[in-house]
């Protein structure tokens, strides 16, 4: 932490890393200006953001795992015939989201706290799935344990999007501590995903900073 003289201001001076390269550096820049000036949008990157604005319509049913911006946004996009099922696993933040939504006139979006435990998590969107997802967003805890409920729990035709995705699968991808194309995926669960998605299509995105994949479900599935 550093002190700015006479202005009595602190401006904290975040510890230099490897990976800071000007590439990097000119990517986080742009995403923080990008998050900054579409305060409404999703945390993804974003062409994902893009994506997404085209692809989910009224009347959709969309899950998420982590609840926030992204609630607000897809409550937006799929109207009042459509349904959000988020999950979060902090009780004072989705207290928090429950009241922006109640704010809002939002009755669309259902944000149920559960904790991080791949059963009770999963189990939270699960029991309150009445039909096959549009689209599920994974951005939350356990994320491989979702991801793999994910495969059964969207439609065909339907897209799951994995937040973070250089952090679990391997990719060629340019952010740090991505896992390489020659890696091996993260946990059991996530080698378990992606040999159930193998042969989806996919679509992966970035900003340098992070990335952002949607598997799109083959139709007839």
């Amino acid at each position: 932490m550093a002190t700015a003289g006479k202005l009595g201001l602190n401006v904290f001076v975040p510890t230099p890393h490897a990976h800071w390269t000007p590439r990097y550096l000119f990517s986080r820049i742009r995403q923080e200006w990008w998050s900054r000036s579409h305060p409404e949008d999703p945390w993804l990157t974003r062409t994902a953001v893009a994506f997404l604005h085209e692809y989910v319509r009224p009347g959709d049913t969309v899950v998420e795992f982590g609840s926030g911006r992204s609630t607000m946004w897809f409550a937006r996009h799929v109207g009042a015939m459509g349904k959000v099922i988020s999950v979060e696993a902090s009780q004072d933040w989705q207290k928090e989201v429950v009241k922006r939504l109640q704010a809002a006139g939002m009755s669309q979006a259902d944000v149920q706290f559960a904790a991080p435990q791949p059963e009770e998590y999963v189990r939270s969107a699960a029991e309150r799935l009445k039909h096959k997802a549009d689209a599920i967003l994974i951005d939350g805890s356990v994320r491989d344990a979702c991801a793999v409920w994910a495969v059964t729990a969207v439609k065909p035709g339907g897209i799951i999007v994995l937040d973070n995705s250089q952090h679990y699968l391997p990719h060629e991808s340019r952010c740090p501590k991505a896992i390489p194309v020659n890696g091996n995926p993260k946990t059991p669960l996530w080698a378990e995903f992606a040999a159930a998605t193998a042969s989806w299509r996919k679509y992966w995105t970035t900003d340098g900073v992070n990335d952002t994949a949607v598997f799109f479900a083959p139709t007839g599935v």
